[in-house]
């Protein structure tokens, strides 16, 4: 699957629209100049050009249409060293041009399908793995504070151990435990008898 941003189809055929309608902007004379250059004439029949290549619309590039559209590019990047706008005759080729371009997507995209993700399924694909707002400050800062409350654990730790020792709690806790582990009972002694005291017992 190949995928294209939907602003590229939107400014192909915006820069179609303007093209096609540039003759009717000069007002069917030289009284409303086009310029050549500053984001008109020119750059709109590149980005035309640019556009059905990177679109990689087949069926256009190979119209008659396109090619003589790329000649006429090379022909006004050489006449805007001289002249800074468009003449008349120009925009009637261009407009003429447009039309046969347009009529050839138009037909090609009959083919074509364009496929969209809904809202929630866009979200999902586009959504940074974080926050927006995580930015390299707040890294930072958590980061700090998580190194603020690990030290602070420390130094509690330790004072609790200092405090336990001054009070003697570490003696008293030992004791006891030595009492756990140590048998409460001693082993019984075994019963010594005196001689002669062990009654006799009667011969069979």
């Amino acid at each position: 699957m190949i995928e294209h941003k939907a602003k590229k189809f939107l400014k192909l055929g915006t820069a179609i629209r303007y093209l096609n309608d540039v003759k009717f902007k000069m007002g069917g004379g030289p009284q409303s100049p086009e310029p050549l250059g500053d984001n008109h004439v020119l750059d709109n029949i590149r980005h035309v050009l640019e556009l059905t290549k990177e679109l990689n619309l087949e069926g256009t590039l190979e119209a008659g249409a396109f090619g003589k559209l790329q000649s006429m590019y090379a022909t006004l990047q050489q006449a805007s060293r001289s002249a800074t706008t468009l003449t008349m005759e120009q925009a009637e080729d261009l407009h003429l041009l447009a039309r046969r371009i347009r009529e050839s997507l138009l037909a090609e995209g009959n083919n074509l399908s364009v496929f969209y993700l809904e809202r929630e399924e866009a979200a999902a694909v586009t959504s940074p793995p974080w926050p927006k707002e995580l930015t390299i400050d707040l890294i930072l800062k958590i980061r700090w504070s998580l190194a603020k409350w690990f030290l602070g654990l420390l130094v509690a730790t330790f004072l609790l151990g200092v405090l336990a020792a001054e009070t003697g709690l570490y003696a008293s806790v030992e004791a006891r435990v030595g009492n756990l582990l140590t048998p409460n009972q001693e082993a019984a002694p075994l019963e010594q008898h005196e001689p002669g005291t062990a009654e006799e017992q009667p011969a069979p």
